[in-house]
């Protein structure tokens, strides 16, 4: 199979830069995380987190869960981890 990501490669294009995150800002961020974590409703979190977890395994839309989690203050750590938890991981395949 030929996509047009494989099958027409620019050899001229310099490869796209990475962002590198600097130790100060990951640790800002870090601080903001664990300050949000102390504040918010835990309980209100774990209930908005189980009923996205019982809807993924369902067959039920899980966008307003989704949003009803964040509401609650779930970061996005935790509901993509729920969501992997149940889905499991995305593993590209190569087609060749």
């Amino acid at each position: 199979m030929i996509v047009g990501v494989n099958d027409f490669i620019n050899e001229d294009e310099p490869p796209p830069e990475i962002q590198m995150v600097s130790p100060q800002l990951a640790g800002a961020q870090r601080e903001r995380l664990q300050h949000l974590r102390l504040r918010r409703d835990a309980q209100a979190v774990t209930a908005a987190m189980e009923q996205l977890e019982r809807a993924a395994r369902g067959d039920e839309n899980v966008v307003p869960h989704i949003l009803a989690a964040v509401k609650a203050y779930a970061t996005v750590g935790e509901v993509s981890g729920c969501l992997k938890k149940v889905f499991g991981a995305y593993t590209p395949t190569v087609v060749v």
